[in-house]
């Protein structure tokens, strides 16, 4: 069963009018009886008051003529109408009464449509407030920074394979800039086999306390920031686990996983988080994108540009652009 919203100003609005389309008919149609009956109770008084009257003069007068009988009448009259004061004086004193009842039930229809009235403003400015509250809350998740983990590279650090460092492509895809971002990642290297499927990576891995950053500004839909992270050397070691040989006739038996969390101040001081996933089943050997060659002071300098590993972006319940504070 539905319930009745009082904050709903339009049914509030036909209640209120309702009870005064009734208030207002109850008044017309007491006033109506009302008369109906004082004219009845006026003309059954003057007709008692006539035969009364009559009555009297026949009684009192018959015998008489001439100036006599004038003044008898004039004086039976007179009788008649002290007779009839009190009826009058009591049928005054009721019509007063009515008329005051009235009167009051008047006042307190107006007192009732006042604050009837108050009451439809205050609601429709709430309404209104609420309204231009939702319409400003649209405009800004319309408008604001949108910034997530766009894409991932893996590189070896050169042949030996020995400094493997991570670059996570920050993008913001929203219509406002980002005042500022900070990253934390780590590492996770998964067996193929036996590996617990059903519980979400991100819930697998006790990410840094510490965030690294703050970097400064992301301009709204730009292509990207990017934001690199070196691997000390427990964590090489275990990241080889998941590196195939350079001749790739072996595979191995581990996949690596980057999972991390960005979080970042939109230009309205809201500060959202969005985390992220990505890794790869096995992870290639070290390989020569190019070399380029290079002068330095008069000697040439080679450097040899590795190609970047791809790492693809795994399915994973995350959360992506949640707001966890409202600076300010």
């Amino acid at each position: 069963m539905s319930k009745f919203n009082w904050r709903n100003g339009p049914a509030a609005g036909l209640v209120l009018g309702v009870f005064i389309f009734c208030m207002s008919g109850w008044l017309l149609w007491t006033l109506s009886a009302n008369q109906t009956e004082h004219r009845v109770r006026s003309e059954e008084a003057a007709k008692r008051y006539t035969e009364y009257a009559e009555d009297r003069v026949d009684e009192m007068c018959f015998r008489l003529d001439g100036q006599a009988l004038r003044r008898c009448i004039q004086e039976e009259i007179e009788t008649s109408h002290d007779h009839n004061r009190s009826d009058q004086d009591l049928d005054a004193q009721q019509t007063m009464a009515f008329f005051t009842q009235i009167m009051g039930a008047t006042a307190l229809l107006g007192v009732v449509l006042g604050v009837g009235s108050v009451a439809l403003i205050y609601m429709t400015l709430s309404e209104t407030r609420e309204m231009t509250a939702q319409a400003r809350g649209m405009g800004r998740d319309q408008s604001r920074a949108y910034v997530h983990a766009d894409r991932a590279h893996f590189f070896w650090g050169g042949e030996s394979q020995k400094h493997p460092r991570v670059e996570i492509w920050v993008r913001n895809t929203g219509l406002t800039p980002a005042n500022w971002y900070e990253i934390r990642i780590k590492d996770l290297v998964y067996p193929h086999e036996g590996f617990d499927e059903t519980t979400p990576l991100i819930d697998q891995v006790k990410l840094p306390e510490k965030f690294e950053g703050p970097w400064n500004a992301i301009p709204a839909d730009s292509k990207g920031n990017k934001a690199t992270f070196h691997f000390d050397r427990d964590e090489t070691k275990r990241i080889k686990l998941a590196a195939m040989d350079g001749l790739g006739l072996s595979a191995p038996t581990y996949g690596l996983s980057i999972v991390g969390e960005i979080r970042y101040q939109t230009f309205f001081g809201e500060v959202f988080v969005s985390q992220f996933v990505f890794g790869r089943s096995m992870l290639p050997a070290y390989r020569l994108e190019r070399s380029e060659t290079r002068d330095v002071d008069g000697v040439k300098v080679t450097d040899n540009i590795e190609k970047p590993i791809h790492l693809s972006r795994y399915a994973a319940k995350i959360d992506t652009y949640k707001k966890v504070q409202r600076e300010g």
